[in-house]
C-alpha cells in the first residue's frame, strides 16, 4: 500500500491550540521557529509525500492577505498568488512549522503550527489525540523565550469558557451581530457537562454527567436548562457564523479539565467546501483572529455586561415551564396508550391545568398557595 499522510479531518480544520502573543516581532518569531526546527522528534521521512503544496514545504514563509475574502475569487485558483506588499496593512506573512507524527500503520499525521506575528497569533492545526507532544514542544519553547526576553515577549493560551458560550447565546437572542464583521446565523447543537471543581472532583449526582441536544433551532430547550440548573456548564456549542459575507460552520468544545482547554473545529461546509487545505487556512485565520478579539473583549467586560440580562434568565424559566407543561401532558397520553396495550384499566386523571409561565407565584397569599398545593396533589393542577 502506498504511503499517505493524513491531516486532521481532511475536509475540515481542527485548531487544537490558539495562542495570543505579545510583542512577537519578526525576529523573535524566526528564533522561535529555529528552536522548534531543532527538535528531531517528528521529521518528514525522506522521499515521502507531505501532502501540502510545494511552495509551503520548500518556503518557510507564505504570503497571506487578511483582506482577501472581500473579493469573490481571489483565491479560487490555488495557483493565483498576490505579491506581498509590506505597505499594505492587510498583507501579513504567515510562517508554518510542519510536524509529521509517525504512526505504526500505513499513514502518518500532520500537525501544523502557524505563526502570524503581524496579528500576534500562533495557531496549531491537527488531530487532538496526535498533537499533544507537539503542543508540549511548543509550550516549552515559548516558556523559554518568555523567560529569556522578560518584558519583551509574552503569550497566553486562548481557552473559551462556559460563561462565554452562554453570552454568545444571549447575544444571538437580542441581536445577531458580534462585531462589524461577524454575525451569528444560528446555533444548532448544545451540550452541558459536569466539570471538575478546583480539587479535580465531580459533584455527586444522579443525573447524567453530559446532556446534549441537536437541531435546537437557536432555543435552549428543556434538557439543556435542566443541565444548567443541576450544576452542569456549557461544554459544546455548534453554530453558523457569517464573516465578511462568508459562512463558517463551527463547533467549539471545552474539555472537562480544571483548565478548560478548548478546541475550535471548522467544518468544510459553506465557504470551505471543496477548497484545498492551504486555501482553507487563508480563509480561517482572519476569521479566527476576529473571533478571538471578540472573546478577549468579552473577557475584559465588567460583570454586569459580561453575563446575560435578568430578562434572558427569566426566559429560561418560561421555556422550562412551557416544555414541562407539554411533556407532562404527553406523559398522560403515553400512559393511556400503555394501559390500552397492556389491557389495563386507564387511570382516571383529572384535567391538567397549566399555570401561565409568566405568572409571579411569589406574590400569592398563603391561602391561595394552600389551595394550589392541594390541587397539585390531586393531579388537577400543574404547579412549578
Amino acid at each position: 500500500m502506498p504511503f499517505t499522510v493524513k491531516r486532521s479531518s481532511r475536509s475540515s480544520v481542527n485548531f487544537i491550540n490558539i495562542i495570543r502573543t505579545n510583542n512577537m516581532s519578526k525576529d523573535i518569531c524566526e528564533k522561535i521557529i529555529a528552536n522548534l526546527k531543532s527538535e528531531n522528534i517528528f521529521k518528514p521521512r525522506e522521499g515521502k509525500y507531505c501532502g501540502f503544496y510545494e511552495e509551503f514545504i520548500l518556503n518557510e514563509k507564505h504570503l497571506c492577505n487578511l483582506d482577501f475574502i472581500l473579493t469573490d475569487d481571489e483565491y479560487e485558483n490555488s495557483e493565483h498568488n498576490i505579491d506581498y506588499d509590506k505597505n499594505n496593512k492587510n498583507h501579513v506573512k504567515l510562517y508554518k512549522v510542519n510536524y509529521i507524527i509517525e504512526s505504526s500503520g500505513d499513514s502518518d499525521y500532520f500537525v501544523d503550527i502557524f505563526f502570524v506575528p503581524t496579528i500576534n497569533l500562533i495557531i496549531v492545526n491537527g488531530p487532538k489525540n496526535k498533537g499533544n507532544t507537539v503542543l508540549e514542544i511548543l509550550n516549552k519553547t515559548l516558556k523559554k523565550f518568555k523567560e529569556d526576553y522578560r518584558n519583551k515577549f509574552d503569550y497566553a493560551e486562548i481557552n473559551f469558557n462556559p460563561e462565554f458560550f452562554l453570552w454568545l447565546i444571549f447575544k444571538k437572542n437580542i441581536e445577531s451581530s458580534l462585531s462589524n464583521d461577524i454575525t451569528i446565523k444560528k446555533f444548532y447543537n448544545f451540550s452541558t457537562e459536569d466539570f471538575p471543581n478546583a480539587e479535580g472532583h465531580l459533584n455527586p449526582s444522579n443525573i447524567p454527567r453530559e446532556i446534549s441536544t441537536a437541531d435546537g433551532n437557536n432555543i435552549i430547550t428543556l434538557p439543556i436548562i435542566y443541565g444548567l440548573l443541576n450544576n452542569r456548564d456549557f461544554s459544546r456549542l455548534s453554530g453558523i457564523f457569517s464573516y465578511k459575507n462568508n459562512e463558517f460552520d463551527i463547533r467549539l468544545t471545552i474539555f472537562p479539565g480544571i483548565t478548560h482547554k478548548s478546541i475550535f473545529f471548522i467544518k468544510s461546509t459553506k465557504c470551505l467546501k471543496n477548497k484545498y487545505y492551504c486555501d482553507k487556512i487563508k480563509l480561517t485565520i482572519p476569521f479566527i483572529n476576529e473571533f478571538v478579539k471578540i472573546f478577549e473583549e468579552w473577557n475584559s467586560l465588567d460583570d454586569i455586561k459580561k453575563y446575560p440580562s435578568e430578562e434572558f434568565i427569566n426566559e429560561l424559566k418560561i421555556n422550562l415551564i412551557k416544555e414541562f407543561n407539554f411533556t407532562l401532558n404527553e406523559y398522560y397520553n403515553y400512559k393511556k396508550n400503555f394501559n390500552e396495550k397492556t389491557k389495563r384499566d386507564p387511570e382516571k386523571i383529572g384535567k391538567i391545568i397549566s399555570i401561565n409561565p409568566k405568572f409571579d407565584l411569589s406574590k400569592m397569599d398563603e391561602k391561595t398557595s394552600e389551595y394550589i398545593e392541594y390541587l397539585v396533589n390531586k393531579n388537577v393542577l400543574l404547579y412549578l
